[in-house]
């Protein structure tokens, strides 16, 4: 029998929540880290901080994009990644409808030269993507739409580069079964 919404939604947030535990277990920096779902408190710390910061590299409406997929994808995964008091990233994607490719849509970190995790919140974000998508048996990690930039940050993580003749490019790795 299927899952309804509400227990859908409870049971992926579980599994959310197991894998942003699982993540701050593996990482190692310098400076304390916490994350969970995306809630309230980061989306007014994104608004007053970041949204409009000259330094931004991306210009996503994070209250839009966690609004739309909290409303369409029960599954999706989600992360506010902060140290201490102040928001250091977020990220959300999704799993495909075969659940075999697990899909990071959207990553962007504080633009804040000076905050805690600045240059690491990449590996966070994909520490716990990694853990949700194991969780969830994936066969492939994607990253939709890499800046140019950090494509060399991602093969040092073990990402490709795919270049399809249409659609958007992306890194994958295949996730150790």
């Amino acid at each position: 029998m299927p899952l309804t919404w509400a227990q859908a939604e409870a049971r992926y947030r579980e599994i959310r929540r197991l894998s942003h535990q699982k993540a701050i277990s593996l990482l190692s920096f310098n400076a304390p880290v916490d994350m969970r779902d995306i809630d309230r408190s980061a989306l007014e710390s994104f608004a007053l901080s970041w949204a409009s910061h000259p330094g931004r590299l991306v210009t996503w409406p994070w209250r839009d994009i966690a609004d739309d997929y909290r409303r369409k994808f029960p599954e999706r995964f989600e992360a506010e990644i902060w140290s201490s008091d102040q928001l250091c990233g977020l990220a959300i994607g999704k799993p495909s409808n075969a659940k075999n490719v697990m899909t990071l849509h959207f990553l962007e970190g504080n633009p804040n030269v000076e905050h805690p995790l600045k240059g690491m919140v990449h590996a966070a974000a994909l520490e716990a993507i990694l853990a949700y998508a194991v969780a969830l048996q994936t066969r492939y990690l994607r990253l939709i739409d890499p800046l140019p930039a950090v494509v060399p940050l991602y093969a040092k993580f073990g990402f490709r580069l795919v270049t399809p003749r249409t659609g958007s490019a992306y890194c994958e790795a295949e996730i150790a079964g």
